[in-house]
């Protein structure tokens, strides 16, 4: 017959190896972590700070400047991202403001500083064109809806753009 306090035990054991399952896996995604949330929140006060007054199109007629995307009609978007390259390793994540006024996310992996757009990416024509070629999709700029995963690893820029 088993002793009341070994069943006790095991169910104690079950339990707290069935927390500590459910916590790693949900502390280790990558794309819901705490401190990506946190980048998110930072890096939207950040835009809402340069949106408030700082001039918003880059020198000499790059696309790419610092901090702001210019398209080929005139569109832009305000922006920041984070790479998971960089110090704290926080998931890929863009986040931006457009002209027209929409919020916008992406999972695309632009690499450190928009490096990938900088590497002779040709300027879209349009924001649209820009979220179609970028895996970029419209949130509500609050909310953590943004943390989704956009890109999975297709076909992106010119190719995904010309694919089509």
């Amino acid at each position: 017959m088993t002793k009341p306090w070994a069943l006790i035990s095991a169910a104690c054991i079950a339990i707290v190896a069935g927390v500590v399952i459910v916590r790693w896996f949900v502390q280790d995604d990558p794309l819901r972590a705490q401190s990506r949330r946190d980048w998110k929140d930072r890096a939207v006060a950040r835009i809402e700070r340069r949106l408030g007054g700082e001039r918003v199109v880059p020198a000499g007629g790059d696309w790419v400047g610092e901090g702001v995307l210019v398209m080929g009609n005139g569109e832009w978007i305000v922006c920041e991202n984070v790479c998971r390259k960089e110090a704290g390793r926080v998931h890929d994540l863009f986040v931006g403001r457009g002209s027209d006024g929409r919020w916008y996310y992406s999972t695309f992996h632009f690499c450190k500083g928009l490096t990938v757009l900088r590497m002779g990416e040709p300027r879209p024509a349009s924001l649209a064109e820009f979220a179609d070629a970028y895996w970029v999709a419209t949130w509500d700029g609050r909310s953590d809806a943004c943390l989704k995963e956009t890109w999975t690893g297709g076909a992106w820029g010119r190719e995904r753009v010309g694919a089509k």
